[in-house]
């Protein structure tokens, strides 16, 4: 996992391999879970959390979150681009294959079908996602190489399984049953360097 400068992890949350946070991205379970798979990107300053024991937020494989996004208490399907400045309200249901362009809201238990690009407030489809649409999301979604060299100072981290690692997460069974913050340590980068 990579983390990013004041990124943090709270609660009872499980993330995936290779995940990608931000800087300053949250990942909130404060009463609730989040729940994210592989191949997850969490872009700077945006926000996973949940609604206290009403709804968790579930994200599946391969999703991109651009920046400055709230995905809040909803479920969100595999092979998603969320983008910049993106809003996902309590209860949604966004299924798979879907593109959320910049500025787009879903509403509070709203279902967001599959297979489209959506625009607006509230995010309507435009038209069919496009093949290869899809790509950017195993890419950490547009700008983020970009952003990920400007955060780390020039270096652009590895999203592999197995080079790449910056960070450490510590978690105790008794701060995540308490909900307590789980501790994102980034790892020098001699040991990033032999990992």
């Amino acid at each position: 996992m990579h983390a990013g400068v004041g990124s943090a992890v709270l609660g009872r949350v499980t993330v995936g391999r290779n995940a990608w946070l931000g800087v300053l991205s949250v990942m909130r379970a404060d009463g609730h879970f989040v729940r994210v798979g592989d191949d997850f990107h969490l872009g700077a300053r945006s926000t996973l959390h949940i609604n206290h024991e009403i709804f968790p937020c579930i994200v599946g494989d391969r999703v991109s979150v651009g920046r400055n996004a709230c995905v809040h208490a909803c479920t969100v399907g595999s092979d998603v681009v969320i983008g910049d400045d993106v809003v996902i309200l309590d209860g949604a249901v966004v299924e798979d294959n879907v593109v959320l362009e910049a500025g787009s809201c879903v509403f509070p238990n709203k279902k967001v079908p599959g297979g489209f690009v959506y625009a607006g407030s509230p995010a309507k489809p435009v038209r069919p996602v496009e093949p290869g649409e899809g790509e950017l999301v195993t890419l950490g979604g547009p700008g983020a190489a970009h952003d990920s060299a400007r955060e780390s100072g020039g270096r652009v981290p590895h999203l592999g399984p197995h080079r790449g690692a910056r960070a450490r997460v510590e978690v105790s069974e008794d701060s995540a049953r308490a909900g307590l913050r789980v501790n994102v340590r980034p790892l020098p980068s001699a040991v990033c360097d032999e990992a």
